[in-house]
């Protein structure tokens, strides 16, 4: 009876195997790639240990992302607050409607051969798509403040996970 609870208390070889391989050097499991591990082994020593690498990772990611975005918002602010990239975004919002007008205008009068007075009604009311692309302009200068900082900030590159890393440098006999 005492030689069946014993050999009950002892655990297989595979158990102490991977018992001294985790206490000896950890990241020698994935170095084991032909070799299929037993699934509790899988389960107990390698599966904890990968997840424990993701999560490092995605914690790693999430804070350079993080760290991204409040440099996109600082930036943003400070355009937004600068007279002279509000006043430039307005004068080119402006110029572009402007272009746009005159773009369509012309043409429409060459094509009528329109009369003189209706060539110069035409210029002169160009201030008015001036006036209204100024304040598109002036208006859409914290999206265009955005997308232009957006752009200028490097996004967050995931990462690959090693989950070899440091097995050869970890190795060591006693």
């Amino acid at each position: 009876m005492k030689n069946q609870n014993f050999r009950r208390e002892v655990p297989p070889l595979k158990e102490l195997a991977a018992r001294a391989v985790d206490k000896l050097n950890p990241n020698l499991f994935f170095q084991f790639h032909a070799n299929t591990l037993d699934p509790d082994i899988y389960n107990k020593y390698v599966l904890p240990r990968i997840e424990a690498k993701i999560e490092k990772a995605e914690e790693n990611y999430f804070a350079k992302e993080k760290v991204r975005s409040q440099k996109v918002s600082d930036e943003k602010e400070r355009l937004t607050h600068n007279d002279c990239f509000v006043k430039t975004m307005g004068c080119l919002g402006g110029i572009i409607f402007v272009s746009i007008y005159l773009g369509v205008s012309v043409p429409i009068l060459e094509i009528t051969k329109a009369s003189l007075e209706k060539k110069a009604l035409c210029y002169t009311l160009t201030f008015i798509p001036f006036l209204v692309g100024s304040c598109f302009g002036i208006c859409f200068s914290g999206n265009a403040a955005k997308k232009m900082v957006e752009f200028s900030i490097p996004k967050t590159k995931a990462e690959v996970v090693d989950l070899e890393d440091g097995a050869v440098d970890n190795f060591t006999l006693k």
